[in-house]
């Protein structure tokens, strides 16, 4: 188990087929992780994936120059790029190592009893170093899209 999981149902459709999302990683100065703009339909075929697994490094919002999870609030100013956070050798990793993805975001599709270009989709969070989520199990019933 990851020291952090979540599992958020989503609905999703045609005209709305994109996913964002962002978690805090506390007590961090300012690190986070998510995904932007990630699109659950699978335009080859035009049905939605049945599911998605995709692993995020951790983020850096550059408003805080604390270098460690404890680190006393030390604005960065002015506030930097966000950036992913590189190896110091403090927090993450060893000095000289990459540092390993710190979520696994996993999407199962699920049935649901609507138009048949809306769905749901299960959304599961995984967080913790080097963290992973079991593959998902799915309903092999394809549900299409409406989009491509």
């Amino acid at each position: 188990e990851s020291p952090g999981s979540d599992l958020t149902i989503l609905k999703v459709s045609a005209g709305y087929p994109y996913v964002s999302m962002a978690r805090m990683l506390a007590p961090s100065p300012d690190w986070f992780t998510g995904i932007a703009n990630y699109d659950l339909c699978d335009h080859s075929t035009g049905y939605w994936k049945e599911y998605a697994h995709i692993y995020r490094p951790v983020y850096d919002s550059g408003t805080d120059s604390g270098a460690t999870f404890t680190a006393a609030n030390l604005p960065t100013m002015p506030a930097e790029p966000i950036s992913v956070l590189g190896c110091d050798g403090i927090v993450f990793c060893e000095e000289g190592e990459e540092i390993a993805p710190i979520a696994a975001i996993g999407f199962i599709r699920i049935s649901m009893d609507e138009e048949p270009e809306e769905m749901g989709m299960a959304m599961g969070m995984g967080m913790g170093m080097g963290a992973h989520t079991p593959r998902p199990r799915y309903d092999a019933a394809r549900h299409h899209t409406g989009v491509g």
